[in-house]
């Protein structure tokens, strides 16, 4: 069962091949920071094993450089629960952008839309009235 799941995300993310690491903080591996900013992307959806190591570090890192960031609280376990917790605070006070899975997800839904595909997921409705919820 493990092996099927090790191969999941890899298959939902063809152009985004994996970046083998050995750091605990991501940010100061080359690789991994030469990935990042070859996306051009200035948010950054972060995941880890550890809160308040593998999380809370290149977090830190990212948002000292400009980057906005949105680590998924719920997708992150820290050592022990008040570990955790004191890892989410530090970022938070920091400014990171905490979210969940579930708003992730959604969020990734309602943008993407059933297509895949960011172009047709919301409509058009600038042709309706401001009283329909359209454009005024």
């Amino acid at each position: 069962m493990a092996s099927r799941r090790s191969h999941h995300w890899p298959s939902c993310l063809p152009t985004n091949p994996p970046v083998d690491r050995t750091t605990t903080n991501a940010w100061e591996d080359p690789d991994f920071l030469s990935s990042v900013r070859a996306t051009g992307r200035r948010k950054l959806i972060i995941c880890a094993l550890w809160t308040e190591i593998c999380m809370a570090f290149p977090t830190l890192d990212a948002m000292r450089e400009g980057y906005e960031v949105y680590p998924v609280v719920d997708a992150i376990g820290g050592t022990s629960i008040e570990a955790h917790r004191a890892g989410v605070e530090r970022v938070v006070q920091a400014g990171a952008k905490p979210t969940s899975w579930v708003a992730l997800s959604g969020r990734a839904a309602t943008r993407l839309g059933p297509s895949g595909n960011s172009a047709g997921s919301r409509p058009d409705r600038s042709h309706r009235t401001a009283a329909q919820g359209g454009m005024t």
